[in-house]
């Protein structure tokens, strides 16, 4: 991908000194492996973008199995927002690249309700962005002061998290600028 996130190519070779040159003997497992040793660094996605090349390969000596399917490192949102002053059920809308539209909330739209609730939540999202300027936008249906929610939130990359917080309404939005 353009980001520049997914894990590709993770194999394993072994050396045959019959001809002098390395052989592949495995795909997944090493893959599988490499996503186990950097999921306590980072948010690692086993096996979840699809490359479309599974089958066998070195067919030559034996063939290999490769499952076509990437792990991935995306950047993560992540979301925890709480009733100040409201007690009623709230929409909560969630745009990336783009001005949060209002109404955001079904039937008006479609694609940006993240939750409906009257109690506290926490979300998570992964997403995959091309290098360059970014950012999101978060906020509560409701008006404020008497129907306020206040907000947390973060954009955890590879190498920096990037956090804001506000109390948020329907017109009052909660924007949160990055950069990959």
């Amino acid at each position: 991908m353009a980001d520049g996130r997914i894990v590709v190519g993770a194999h394993h070779e072994y050396f045959d000194s019959g001809c002098l040159c390395h052989h592949v003997d495995s795909y997944d497992s090493p893959e599988d492996q490499l996503t186990t040793d950097e999921s306590g660094q980072y948010t690692v996605l086993s096996d979840n973008f699809w490359l479309g090349n599974s089958g066998n390969y070195n067919c030559q000596l034996q063939c290999i199995y490769f499952d076509g399917y990437a792990s991935s490192v995306p950047n993560v949102v992540t979301i925890y927002s709480y009733p100040t002053t409201d007690t009623f059920p709230r929409s909560h809308g969630l745009s990336t690249d783009q001005p949060l539209p209002v109404p955001w909330w079904s039937p008006y739209q479609s694609g940006y309700e993240i939750a409906s609730t009257s109690s506290s939540f926490t979300y998570y999202d992964y997403v995959y962005l091309d290098p360059g300027s970014h950012y999101v936008e978060e906020a509560a249906s409701g008006f404020c002061p008497s129907y306020c929610w206040h907000t947390q939130m973060s954009i955890t990359t590879i190498d920096i998290v990037w956090t804001a917080a506000g109390d948020v309404d329907r017109n009052n939005h909660l924007p949160l600028s990055f950069s990959l």
